[in-house]
């Protein structure tokens, strides 16, 4: 179910006059093929911001976070990957239903969502460079403090201090899948018919079958499809973005580098 321009303007009820900068966030906007057209069709002089990782790690971290979130039923990365085609062809295999936000199985190919590459010359092609800033998770890594100041000078405010750029929502998947999807429809059902009251009943049940992963289990034929398939799309991310330094596809696990 889309979201109204009244919901969404709804959002920013309590913006006040002497605020010089409005923003949200979604992190669909830069995959989708109309959402930039819209948000220049509301408002000609919005200025973007996008955030970048390298694919590599994006594409399993995604496969977990849409795991977790009840959509993918393949729990295995590896078998996953596999499935790409068939996604980007519409086919709901190992899909339980579509996420609203989402709208088409194409959103469930972690080739084609991680190609990021393609997605930033869609973008720059219907807006000035000088309009977007593009933001590196491994600066945001690296020296946070730096970014931020950089962030600060493209929006034109200087008047904040540091923020916490600390890891947030680390990667976890649930102990049941059924327990889960349960939990979401729940929850869908209940943003549905309005209700906001909150037992923490569900809270605790959710809290229980939620664990931590510590890391993904990647093949070395899939560490060899993923990488040829990036390989290019990548290459044409750093030239659009002025990046010179290279990305390492595991951190510093492997040797191989996009230059």
């Amino acid at each position: 179910m889309g979201m109204s321009l009244w919901d969404y303007e709804a959002l920013f009820e309590e913006v006040r006059p002497t605020q010089s900068v409005v923003a949200e966030a979604s992190i669909w906007y830069l995959y989708s093929e109309v959402a930039v057209v819209r948000i220049l069709n509301y408002n000609p002089d919005a200025k973007f911001v996008v955030c970048l990782r390298n694919p590599m790690e994006m594409a399993p971290s995604l496969h977990m976070q849409r795991y977790y979130s009840g959509y993918e039923m393949e729990p295995d990365f590896n078998l996953a990957w596999q499935l790409n085609s068939v996604r980007e062809a519409g086919s709901l295999t190992k899909v339980y239903g579509i996420d609203p936000e989402m709208g088409d199985p194409s959103h469930m190919s972690y080739r084609k969502v991680c190609m990021l590459g393609r997605q930033v010359e869609q973008l720059l092609s219907r807006i000035d460079r000088d309009r977007v800033f593009f933001m590196f998770l491994d600066d945001m890594q690296s020296d946070p403090s730096a970014l931020w100041h950089d962030l600060q000078i493209f929006l034109g405010v200087t008047q904040y201090g540091n923020i916490d750029m600390s890891a947030q929502n680390p990667a976890t998947t649930h102990r049941n899948a059924t327990i889960s999807r349960f939990l979401n429809k729940l929850g869908s059902m209940k943003r549905f018919v309005g209700v906001k009251r909150n037992t923490g009943i569900f809270r605790n049940i959710h809290r229980w079958n939620t664990s931590k992963v510590e890391s993904y289990h990647i093949s070395d034929l899939t560490f060899e499809s993923m990488y040829k398939c990036f390989e290019a799309d990548v290459r044409n991310l750093f030239s659009l973005t002025n990046r010179k330094e290279c990305w390492r596809p595991f951190g510093n696990n492997n040797a191989n580098t996009w230059r």
